[in-house]
């Protein structure tokens, strides 16, 4: 409810246009962000309205301010070289948490998103070097279901085999001290 709105004619938005040009095949249209008139950044929702005879008659829209999104896609104790996407199936990013500066750029051209797309499940795992950094990366994509979205998460892959060495060389430490201790007593207790 923003009464700067009444009477806002959106014909001309992106989202307005895309459903009166492919009503009966666009469900959702997940715009990209884009400098909202009350000034901050945000990304629409919409749904095509047909009347009685399935003609275009209207959009329904949903606009949701970038920290939305934001939110959704934070997650507790996360690494800090870890990165949490939320993308369109074009390849748009409409969110970044942390590295927001990652907002309205493409993952077009990343191997691991054009493995993705082709694949046509609904999650797949890559190893490859990401798009924006060079650096190797481990990623998972997982489709939304009932919209053209998807969270993209990866993690510096280095830094996820280090973290993993540490914590098996830790386990294995602790194995073979208890073991040590157990054989230790077994022996003592045999005397």
């Amino acid at each position: 409810n923003n009464e700067q709105l009444l009477g806002f004619d959106a014909s001309g938005r992106e989202y307005f246009k895309a459903h009166q040009a492919t009503p009966l095949t666009q469900d959702f249209h997940v715009s990209l962000p884009f400098k909202a008139v009350t000034g901050v950044f945000a990304t629409t929702v919409s749904r095509v309205m047909l009347d009685q005879r399935r003609q275009f008659s209207g959009v329904v829209v949903a606009t949701l301010e970038s920290g939305f999104f934001s939110a959704a896609l934070e997650f507790q104790g996360a690494p800090p070289d870890s990165q949490a996407l939320l993308i369109n199936l074009n390849g748009d990013i409409l969110n970044a948490v942390p590295k927001s500066a990652l907002v309205s750029r493409s993952l077009i051209g990343s191997p691991a998103f054009t493995e993705h797309v082709a694949s046509a499940h609904t999650r797949t795992r890559h190893l490859d070097v990401s798009k924006f950094e060079s650096v190797k990366q481990v990623s998972v994509f997982q489709n939304l279901p009932k919209a053209r979205l998807a969270v993209f998460v990866s993690r510096n892959y280095d830094k996820a085999l280090a973290d993993w060495r540490t914590s098996f060389y830790f386990h294995l430490s602790a194995f073979a001290l208890l073991t040590g201790i157990t054989v230790l007593l077994a022996m003592y207790a045999s005397r």
